[in-house]
């Protein structure tokens, strides 16, 4: 049995998943959004917070299997950890809520 290579699409921006719930698919649940991904929508929504995961891509097997492509939201990481987004550095760095400094450096008489 020789193994199907699948073809790789990366979306132009990011989808919401929530078009995706409920919709026939290849995952174990026969849903097109695995099972981690629908409970953490469940669990932001009644939580009141942003959602933690988006499609940005999906893979397409030569026999008609589909896969979406899940990534965590900045807006969720910043929710839920220290972490910001860094314009400058285009990236999520460690921000002390505290005195305000960067990647686990402290001010001078910060309890963080």
């Amino acid at each position: 049995m020789s193994a199907q290579v699948g073809t790789y699409e990366r979306f132009l921006s990011p989808r919401p998943v929530k078009p995706y719930i409920g919709q026939p698919g290849n995952e174990p649940n026969r849903l097109r959004v695995p099972w981690p991904v629908l409970d953490s929508h469940a669990a932001c929504l009644s939580r009141h917070l942003p959602q933690e995961y988006v499609a940005v891509g999906e893979t397409t097997y030569p026999d008609g299997r589909r896969y979406l492509d899940f990534a965590a939201t900045t807006a969720y990481i910043e929710a839920v950890t220290s972490h910001r987004w860094d314009a400058e550095a285009k990236r999520l760095r460690l921000r002390c809520p505290a005195c305000g400094l960067w990647d686990g450096k402290h001010a001078r008489g910060c309890e963080g």
